[in-house]
């Protein structure tokens, strides 16, 4: 674990090093914003950048973990989430421009709930309009770029998710599926065996 960059970290060992003061989440947290700062202006995978509030959400884990208090699974965790939720105080578009405003007044259930397991939200992810293809470009936000390879789509509906992901941006993408909205960006972002584009 040491050796490899804290962005590439899975969900698992990050919680493990974060809940044994190997690393803090401050440091997590501030590495997956680097290296979103750095890949994510070509991927344009992240289209909702929440950097200010995720660094003020790794120090309150921090604080609440140097006080011994309770902790979730994924305290302290780098997260994005799939810009057809629900989250607190920013725009459910869904990729809609008659949606740019929606501004959502709680978060969803899906979102509590990472929050209640302590995960700290870095960004919103792209999606197609509506979330109803397979390739993730709107008018609203762009087209997202597969980190792979820039000629081969991210896939969609959560093709921002699988793009983020891939590209070490989070630890966890949150996505959503009905007719293989998860599945297919899945598979096009994760089975390469090259180095993403940088």
């Amino acid at each position: 674990m040491a050796k490899a960059p804290i962005w590439q970290w899975g969900a698992v060992e990050t919680a493990k090093a974060i809940k044994s003061g190997k690393v803090s989440s401050e440091e997590v947290v501030k590495a997956n914003i680097d290296r979103m700062k750095a890949v994510n202006p070509k991927l344009n995978a992240v289209v909702v950048d929440m950097s200010k509030d995720a660094l003020k959400a790794a120090r309150a884990a921090d604080k609440a973990l140097a006080k011994g208090e309770a902790v979730g699974a994924l305290h302290g965790v780098p997260v994005t989430i799939k810009i057809n939720l629900d989250v607190k105080g920013q725009a459910n578009s869904n990729g809609v421009v008659a949606f740019k405003d929606n501004i959502a007044p709680d978060d969803s259930a899906v979102t509590a709930n990472l929050r209640k397991a302590g995960a700290v939200i870095v960004g919103l992810t792209n999606t197609p309009e509506f979330s109803m293809r397979g390739f993730t470009e709107n008018p609203l936000h762009g087209l997202t770029l597969n980190p792979w390879d820039h000629t081969i789509t991210c896939g969609g509906s959560s093709g921002g998710a699988g793009s983020a992901v891939a590209a070490g941006i989070g630890a966890i993408a949150h996505g959503n599926d009905i007719g293989g909205s998860l599945r297919w960006p899945a598979f096009c972002n994760g089975v390469a065996t090259i180095k993403p584009t940088q």
